[in-house]
Parts: structure tokens; C-alpha cells; sequence
């Protein structure tokens, strides 16, 4: 099943969280921002109420901007602690920890996606909708 969400109406739409699910692939071109999530969700407990009977979900952002910031948290000795800049390219990199969504803060046609990988991770998109798909 897959709703569509719009972030560029009057009123801004409630899009499910979900909090500590496995990324298992990220994707990224000129029209989308994709999330793949692991196999079976079903082993996390808001899974059955936000996804009910869905094994895997898929969410997908439609970039207004296909140029968009990662950071990545750090404590530095001379730059003190913050975000910084981060590559992208290195979340799709496998390791030995995975990587995880902690959540997402929607505005107008803005999304701030927040990750976990032994560090918070944060991107920053321009996105007009949010398609949010479950695979039964």
C-alpha cells in the first residue's frame, strides 16, 4: 500500500515515524531521496500500529532540490561539538554498525531526517511529498 503525503498544502500532513527501524539501503538521484528498511519490522513494537501487516516499508522524498546538506555530529578539539558537514556517499557505505531512523521533522516543503550510525546523522531536504510505501 502507499500514501502520499504533501508538504507544500496549507495544512502539513502527520507522517508515521519509523523510530529504530533498519535502514538497509539508502538511494539518492535528481527526483528522489529513498530509504529502504530492513526485511521484517514486524519485530518492532510501533510497527503494527503505524504499519499494520507489513513486512518492510519503503519511503521515498521528491527532491524540489536534488542538492541537499548531510551533517553528521562530532565533538572536535578546535571546532568544538555540532554538526558538520558530512558525505553523503558515506552512509551508503556498509559497516559494522547499522544505520539507523530516529525520526523526521516536516515543514513547509522541508524535511529534516535524523539517523543514527554511532553518530547522529542529520539531512536536510527540500521535498514537496513524501510517498510512504509498505510490502506485505
Amino acid at each position: 500500500m502507499r500514501r502520499k503525503y504533501y508538504l507544500n498544502k496549507k495544512h502539513l500532513p502527520t507522517i508515521p515515524v519509523p523510530h529504530d527501524f533498519i535502514i538497509k539501503k539508502i538511494e539518492a538521484d535528481q527526483e528522489f531521496l529513498s530509504f529502504y528498511f530492513e526485511d521484517d519490522i514486524t519485530w518492532h513494537s510501533s510497527a503494527e500500529i503505524l504499519f499494520p501487516g507489513a513486512k518492510s516499508l519503503i519511503m521515498r522524498f521528491h527532491l524540489t532540490d536534488p542538492d541537499f546538506d548531510t551533517y553528521k555530529w562530532k565533538v572536535s578539539k578546535t571546532k568544538g561539538k555540532g554538526y558538520f558537514p558530512y558525505e553523503f556517499h558515506n552512509l551508503k557505505m556498509p559497516l559494522k554498525r547499522n544505520l539507523e531512523y530516529l525520526g523526521h521533522n516536516i515543514g513547509y516543503q522541508s524535511v529534516i531526517i535524523k539517523l543514527f550510525r554511532m553518530d547522529f546523522i542529520m539531512i536536510d531536504v527540500e521535498a514537496d511529498y513524501v510517498v510512504v510505501e509498505t510490502i506485505e
